[in-house]
């Protein structure tokens, strides 16, 4: 089962990063046996359309995901911005929705990384964030 080889957070529900997501590491985490921590926050919008006879639900959420790439540490808004265009350059964790009854792809938005933090132009702790909101 190539599921023992993915990665999990002690902080997060059950949402795994996929095996592929490690294809997508920076230079700099290349060499690491495993991709960096996701810390995965959810916010549940709304819940509706409960249906007893077919076991399911409606939910809205919005998902985000937190890391740390050494990669971003010093690089221009620019600079990172071009490294996430390759994805072969910069890690970009994928997330799968397990039970989804119909299409489980995030709506339209923000849903490329994005550095948190910026002095002076320059990222200076690593913070990436990427937020998805599902419906």
């Amino acid at each position: 089962d190539k599921r023992e080889d993915l990665l999990f957070h002690p902080h997060a529900s059950p949402l795994w990063v996929e095996e592929e997501g490690l294809g997508k590491l920076s230079k700099n985490l290349a060499q690491a046996s495993r991709p960096p921590p996701v810390e995965v926050t959810v916010q549940i919008n709304t819940v509706s359309g409960l249906d007893v006879r077919t076991i399911s639900v409606d939910v809205d959420f919005t998902l985000m995901l937190d890391w740390v790439d050494p990669v971003a540490v010093g690089s221009t808004a620019a600079e990172i911005q071009h490294l996430i265009e390759d994805e072969n350059e910069f890690f970009h964790p994928d997330v799968v929705i397990d039970n989804a009854v119909d299409d489980d792809q995030p709506m339209a938005g923000a849903q490329k990384p994005r550095a948190v933090k910026f002095v002076n132009g320059v990222c200076k702790d690593g913070h990436m964030k990427k937020t998805c909101r599902y419906r």
